[in-house]
């Protein structure tokens, strides 16, 4: 019984940083997220790095678009607006 349960947590764990089913679209990419003359960075953390792209990026004005699934490492993409974008509606 205890193998059962011990074999299920482990396939659960490998499945958490499977890719999307074919067939599924994935939201977070530049090309979704992306407005009109903004400056996007793609950056691929693991797990524990994440607070280094996040003081780096935020302290140059990227603010985080979106991040991909996964568990142990993920992509996310940041932004900051460029000299020829669009204005944010007020």
């Amino acid at each position: 019984m205890r193998s059962i349960a011990l074999a299920a947590l482990v396939a659960a764990a490998a499945g958490a940083d499977a890719p999307p089913p074919r067939g599924t679209a994935e939201e977070c990419q530049i090309e979704r997220v992306k407005k009109q003359g903004d400056e996007c960075e793609t950056v691929r953390v693991h797990r524990g790095g994440r607070e280094r792209e996040q003081r780096d990026l935020g302290d140059k004005g990227y603010t985080l678009r979106c991040r991909t699934g996964g568990a142990a490492e993920w992509t996310e993409i940041w932004c900051k607006p460029g000299k020829d974008s669009d204005p944010e509606p007020g």
